[in-house]
C-alpha cells in the first residue's frame, strides 16, 4: 500500500522502526512518538499491511463504504454533500450552452464526439431561452418571462417577472436564473433529449429531488413518500378516522377574517396542515393541475 504524504512527512515509519531497534514496546512507541498502536503494528507486525489491505478492500464496496461515508462525511470532502455558496455566473447562456451541447464543456470535442446521441442538433442559445423570455437576445434583455406550465407571460404579486427572474417549474417560486442554485432541466430526465421543448429552469434542492424522473414518475414517488410518512406519524386520513382519541371539532372564529382554533392547541391550522405533509400536498395538487391542463391542450 503506497504511503499517504502525511506519513512520509511526518516520518512515521522511520521513527517507528528507530524506536522499536532501540528495543521499545508498542506502548512506549505510542507514548513517545505518539502514534497509535494500530498504526505501529501496521509498520511492525508480520502480514500486518497485507490484513490491512484485504480489510480496506471490504470497506470500499458495497453497504460498508456507503455506512462508512456515513459516519466519517467524508464524501462531503469531495463536494457531493457539502453545503455549496449560491453564486451569481457570468451569463445565463452558459447555463443553456450547457444543455445544448449534452455536457459542461470542459473538454473540447466532446460534443462532437456525442453529437450523433443527441436528440436535437444545430441549435442556438437564444432557442432555449426564447422559451423562458420571448423575445430575447444581446441587444434587449429587458424581456418578460412566461409561466413554465402555461407558456403565458408570468406575473408575481401584480408585477411582470422579468429577466433575469423566472418562476421555478417545479416550486412555483420565482428565483434568479442567474445563480448557481437555479440549474437546467431535463422535462424528461433523458440528459441526451436536449431539445428546447425539453428545456426549463428548476432550483437545486428540486432537480436534485427529481433527479432522471419525468413528472409522472416524479408524482407517482412523492406520493409513495407522503403515503408511508402520514401512516408512520399517524396523521393519514384512514388512522385519524380509525384510532386515537376523537378531535374536538374547531372552534367558530367569532371575528371577521380571523380562523378558528386549531385542534392542536397553540398551532395554527395552516401550520399543522404543513407538517403533515401540506408542503408535498401542494407540489402534488401544482403537478396534478398542470399536467391536466396539459392534456387538455
Amino acid at each position: 500500500m503506497p504511503r499517504t504524504n502525511k506519513s512520509i512527512k511526518d516520518g512515521k515509519k522511520e521513527k517507528i522502526f528507530e524506536l522499536r531497534s532501540h528495543g521499545y514496546s508498542y506502548g512506549q512507541i505510542q507514548k513517545i512518538a505518539g502514534f497509535s498502536k494500530s498504526a505501529i503494528a501496521y509498520h511492525l507486525g508480520d502480514g500486518q499491511k497485507e490484513k490491512c489491505l484485504e480489510r480496506n478492500k471490504k470497506l470500499q464496496r458495497g453497504v460498508f463504504r456507503k455506512t462508512r461515508d456515513f459516519i466519517s462525511s467524508s464524501r462531503g470532502q469531495r463536494g457531493e454533500y457539502k453545503d455549496n455558496k449560491v453564486t451569481r455566473i457570468g451569463h445565463i447562456r452558459k447555463k443553456a450552452r450547457i444543455f445544448m451541447y449534452g455536457h459542461k464543456g470542459k473538454r473540447k470535442g466532446t460534443y462532437y464526439m456525442h453529437k450523433n446521441k443527441l436528440t436535437y442538433q444545430g441549435g442556438k442559445v437564444w432557442d432555449y431561452l426564447d422559451r423562458i423570455w420571448p423575445g430575447i437576445s444581446l441587444k434587449d434583455m429587458k424581456v418578460q418571462a412566461v409561466n413554465q406550465w402555461t407558456g403565458k407571460p408570468d406575473f408575481e404579486d401584480g408585477k411582470p417577472v422579468m429577466y433575469p427572474m423566472v418562476r421555478c417549474k417545479l416550486s412555483d417560486q420565482v428565483v434568479d436564473a442567474e445563480m448557481s442554485d437555479v440549474h437546467c432541466d431535463h422535462i424528461d430526465g433523458n440528459r441526451l433529449n436536449n431539445h428546447p421543448s425539453n428545456f426549463s429552469f428548476v432550483t437545486r434542492r428540486f432537480n436534485a429531488m427529481k433527479e432522471q424522473d419525468n413528472y409522472d414518475q416524479l408524482y407517482e414517488n412523492c406520493k409513495k413518500f407522503i403515503k408511508l410518512y402520514d401512516r408512520v406519524r399517524g396523521t393519514s386520513p384512514a388512522e385519524l378516522r380509525s384510532s386515537g382519541p376523537k378531535q374536538r371539532p374547531e372552534r367558530v372564529a367569532t371575528t371577521l377574517g380571523v380562523r378558528g382554533e386549531s385542534a392542536r392547541r397553540g398551532v395554527s391550522s395552516d401550520e399543522n396542515e404543513y407538517r403533515c405533509g401540506g408542503a408535498y400536498r401542494a407540489m402534488l395538487k401544482l403537478f396534478a393541475d398542470n399536467l391536466k391542463n396539459e392534456n387538455n391542450t
